[in-house]
Parts: structure tokens; C-alpha cells; sequence
């Protein structure tokens, strides 16, 4: 049976998704946005190719892939709100994982059926798709989809709240923000609608929807001037009510030089955020919104970078070989943070880097 136009473009689309995920995957800086982003595109390229399987009436012929969209149909909202909280404030230790509880209940709950024979996934197919019996099977996949809508009301909510803070700024990416969460929820309704009342229109009409929807948070991602300008405001916002507004900033910079560089404080490996803050005569959170605002950096990151410069001094030194050892001497508590941390920032394993520096040092003029 001849493939239309229209069912032909859903699996253009779940194939661009799944480039977009990779490409983001692989060419994006580290970090779990960059997940967050990939994984997002790669559960909507799943939901879309299924309904390509649908439209195309592929199903029956490969009746394998029948339920697997189930527990999928619970990640693509997370993911992509994960991304969103992600983006809006990126020095945040803020975890979502919980969101993936009815996921993994549902991936549970499935596991017999995904491994069941394709007769029992055809039957199952016709009850559905041809006699209009709604099972388990489709309850579970209403309740991801209705659990779909969850996310971009919190999305909207979200930018809305921060739009309200910067009195104004950013219009275009909310309007972009609206546009896309907006098209998003109206789709899954009419999905919702389209099983309980088995209109095929419905499902047309949604699916693109969710189609458009994926392209808008597309473009939403691509816009980076945009999106980096609207991140700066809204962190001068954030900090405007600081209490860091009473203190000499540059004072405060120079102390906290000296405690690195001349006291080395970065060389303890227990060195915390407290101690830190007791040496400068600041409460905790007063250093954290310091290195947010001003160094860009949480303190993790800003203490790894003092250490990864002491351990290349150290690694210079010819007479230092032993690397375990010059770890210690930096501040890392063990070889394999020391190896991770120094390969993130300089491109290069500690091995590899005294090396280098060996060559250099043998080498003639």
C-alpha cells in the first residue's frame, strides 16, 4: 500500500528529531542541559515515528513496535521542561528525577506485554485501532499524555513569573514560549480526545500540532542572542536584592585572590563552602551569589580551576612523576576526580599534559 504525502512527513520529521538529538548530543557543551535537550527530541522522534506507523498503516506489518510508545509517552514533557529549568538558571542544583517515577512504573507494568508475541500485538492492535475497545494498554497511554500537559503549564507559569520580574523584557521569547507550550497542551487535549472518541481527524490535527510545537522549541533553542540577553537580565533581577549590595565588591575580590593564590586554600581537599565564606567574614550564601554573579561560576567550579593551575605547575616539574601524588598536592581528593576534572578543563589527562611538558622541556631551541 502506497505511503501519502502527509504519513510520509511524520517519518521525515522523526528522523530530523533524532539527527537534532544526536547532533546536540555530541556537538553541544557538556553539561546536563545538553541531556536533557537530546533525550527530549529522542522520545518526540519515538511518538512521532509511531504515529507515522499508524498513518502509514505500518503497524500491522510491524506490530513489534505496538506498546513500546507507552512508558515513552510519559518523557517528552519532562525533558523538556528539565531543559527549560535548566536554561533559566543554570547554577542550580535543582533535581527533577521524580518526574520519572510513572515512567519506570509504567515500563514495569509493560514489560510483559512489550515481550509478548507479534499475533497478541496484532489482536491487541485491532481491538483498539479497528473495533475502538479502549484496554489497560491505551488508559495507560492517556494518563502519560494527560501527564504531558503537566509540564508546559509549568513552563508557562515559569517564564511568565520571570517575564513579571524584568518588567517587560524578553517579549519575543515568551511569546515564543507561550506559542509553543500553548500548541503543546491544545495538541495533547485533542489527543486525549481524538483515543476516547477514536477520531481519526483529531489525531491528524494534534499530531500536528505537536509537530509545529517541536519546531517552535527548536527555534526557541537556536535563538541564542536572544535567550543569552534574556539570562542576563533576568540574573541582574535575581541579585538586585542582594546582600552582597552593601559589601565592596573588589575588596571582596582581592581577599578572595590572596586566599587562593597566596594562602592556597584550594590545596584541602575537605575545603567547603562554609570555610571559605568564615576567611572572608561572609555568611555562605553571600560567596555563592558572589561567584554566581561576578565569576560566573559555582564554588565547585571556581575552586577546580585554581586546582587543575596548580597541578599543571606541578606537572612542569619533571621531578614530579608520580601523579596520584601531585593530585593530593593540588587539592583533588582522588586520581580518578583529579583525572576528570583536569581532562574538562584543559583537554588533556594529567599523563598526557606532563608529558607535553617533558617534550617541550628536552626539545632544542
Amino acid at each position: 500500500m502506497p505511503i501519502d504525502l502527509f504519513s510520509l512527513s511524520f517519518f521525515v520529521v522523526a528522523g530530523i528529531c533524532l539527527l537534532i538529538g544526536l547532533g546536540h548530543l555530541f556537538l553541544a557543551k557538556a553539561g546536563r542541559k545538553k541531556y536533557y535537550w537530546s533525550a527530549a527530541y529522542f522520545s518526540t522522534g519515538a511518538m512521532i515515528f509511531f504515529s507515522f506507523l499508524i498513518f502509514s498503516d505500518l503497524l500491522m506489518q510491524w506490530p513489534h513496535f505496538y506498546g513500546l510508545h507507552i512508558p515513552i509517552s510519559f518523557l517528552p514533557g519532562y525533558f523538556y521542561y528539565a531543559y527549560f529549568r535548566n536554561w533559566l538558571n543554570p547554577h542550580a542544583r535543582e533535581r527533577h528525577e521524580f518526574y520519572l517515577a510513572p515512567f519506570l512504573v509504567v515500563t514495569i507494568v509493560m514489560v510483559p506485554f512489550l515481550f509478548s508475541g507479534a499475533e497478541a500485538k496484532r489482536t491487541a492492535i485491532q481491538a483498539f485501532y479497528v473495533y475502538h475497545q479502549i484496554s489497560w494498554r491505551e488508559g495507560l497511554l492517556l494518563l502519560g499524555l494527560a501527564y504531558n500537559i503537566v509540564f508546559p503549564m509549568l513552563i508557562l507559569w515559569t517564564m511568565l513569573h520571570a517575564y513579571t520580574q524584568i518588567k517587560g523584557a524578553g517579549r519575543s521569547l515568551l511569546i515564543l514560549v507561550l506559542m509553543c507550550a500553548g500548541i503543546s497542551i491544545v495538541s495533547l487535549v485533542l489527543i486525549i480526545l481524538a483515543h476516547l472518541f477514536t477520531s481519526v481527524a483529531f489525531i491528524k490535527i494534534s499530531a500536528g500540532g505537536l509537530l509545529i510545537a517541536a519546531c517552535l522549541g527548536y527555534i526557541f533553542m537556536q535563538r541564542s542572542a536572544h535567550t543569552t540577553a534574556y539570562l542576563q537580565e533576568i540574573e541582574t533581577v535575581r541579585y538586585a536584592k542582594t546582600r552582597l549590595a552593601g559589601l565592596k565588591i573588589d575588596e571582596l575580590e582581592q581577599k578572595l585572590s590572596d586566599l587562593m593564590q597566596n594562602e592556597k586554600l584550594f590545596t584541602d581537599f575537605e575545603l567547603t563552602l562554609n570555610t571559605v565564606a568564615q576567611r572572608l567574614s561572609l555568611k555562605p550564601h553571600q560567596l555563592s551569589e558572589y561567584l554566581n554573579l561576578h565569576a560566573k561560576q559555582t564554588f565547585r567550579d571556581f575552586i577546580n580551576v585554581y586546582r587543575v593551575k596548580e597541578a599543571e605547575r606541578l606537572l612542569a616539574d619533571p621531578e614530579n612523576e608520580n601523579i596520584l601524588q601531585v593530585a593530593y598536592q593540588a587539592g583533588f581528593g582522588s586520581k580518578s576526580s583529579f583525572n576528570l576534572i583536569f581532562r574538562k578543563l584543559t583537554g588533556k589527562t594529567p599523563s598526557e599534559y606532563a608529558q607535553l611538558m617533558r617534550t617541550n622541556t628536552e626539545s632544542p631551541n
